[in-house]
């Protein structure tokens, strides 16, 4: 457990351990700094990849039913895209339902987020 200190051993001096927490607290200020700016990079990145899956979506439904449909229900209030959504034929080429942001778009199938 406890052991005594021999003659000639020394311990840590109050220097060293300040030193070592200055170097600490540095390090970790740098880092704090560095990881700041990434939650809202991510929630760009998201909400552009959910945009261009919904577009996706639009997109492959146009193009599979093409020469009988050649626009959809424009939606100019935005809302999240749900299985009930009756303005959303395009919906079953969605990966999942519902959508995590909300979209408009327009009848040639143009989406947008507000």
């Amino acid at each position: 457990m406890l052991r005594k200190m021999r003659k000639g051993e020394r311990g840590f001096t109050l220097v060293e351990l300040l030193v070592t927490i200055a170097i600490l607290g540095t390090l970790f200020g740098l880092v704090t700094l560095a990881l700041n700016g990434l939650s809202a990079s991510a929630t760009t990145n998201i909400k552009k990849a959910e945009l261009d899956q919904v577009q996706t979506a639009v997109d492959i439904y146009l193009a599979a039913n093409y020469p009988t449909i050649t626009t959809i229900t424009a939606r100019a209030s935005a809302a999240v895209v749900d299985s009930a959504d009756a303005d959303a034929p395009f919906k079953t080429f969605l990966r999942s339902l519902p959508t995590t942001y909300t979209y408009t778009w327009t009848a040639a199938g143009d989406v947008s987020q507000p």
